[in-house]
């Protein structure tokens, strides 16, 4: 008989234990509450407009189908945009259309993404995939593969910067296609 009341106990001790770790396993399976802070957009417009400014001089118009702004992170998606670059003194210079962007107001910084196309007033055009325009610097630039085109001359690469008038391009990894050789004895 004493031998079965051993037994009695450390079945007790054992399904005590197991209770308790039961407890404890239900207790660490609380959803906990994150504190990740959640970002939701503040406004939302169609045909919208955003202006850059350099004093009273208008230097970038953006105009999208559709922008949602989140203003807590100063940021807005647009969507099928046209950008309008203008000189220092105001002048329109080129355009600019792309599927989509990135903007922030506050730093005046725009990446463009999808089928981007620039076009000079003066007929040379740069085509891409991905774009960033930093108005502040007033340079454009990205790491994709691009073409530029001017009359019959083409030239494509990867890594480029610019101004928007696309006049002091930077190119890296660059081939091209001259429509008249001679223009490098010019050079």
């Amino acid at each position: 008989m004493m031998q079965r009341g051993r037994s009695g106990i450390n079945r007790r001790a054992v399904i005590g234990a197991m209770l308790g770790l039961a407890l404890v396993a239900c207790r660490a399976e609380e959803p906990s509450v994150s504190t990740e802070v959640q970002s939701f957009p503040t406004s939302e417009a169609t045909n919208a407009r955003t202006v850059f400014l350099t004093g009273s001089v208008v230097t970038t118009t953006i105009e999208s189908a559709r922008i949602i702004q989140f203003a807590e992170r100063d940021s807005a998606w647009a969507y099928q945009l046209t950008v309008n670059f203008f000189d220092e003194t105001g002048a329109h210079t080129s355009v600019m259309t792309a599927d989509s962007a990135l903007v922030r107001e506050t730093a005046r910084f725009l990446e463009v993404y999808g089928a981007v196309d620039i076009t000079t007033d003066d007929g040379r055009t740069l085509v891409t995939d991905r774009l960033a325009w930093d108005d502040e610097a007033r340079r454009i630039h990205t790491e994709s593969y691009v073409e530029i085109t001017e009359g019959d001359d083409l030239m494509t690469g990867y890594g480029f910067d610019s101004n928007p008038e696309l006049t002091d391009i930077k190119l890296r990894k660059v081939t091209g296609r001259l429509a008249d050789p001679k223009v490098l004895d010019t050079l």
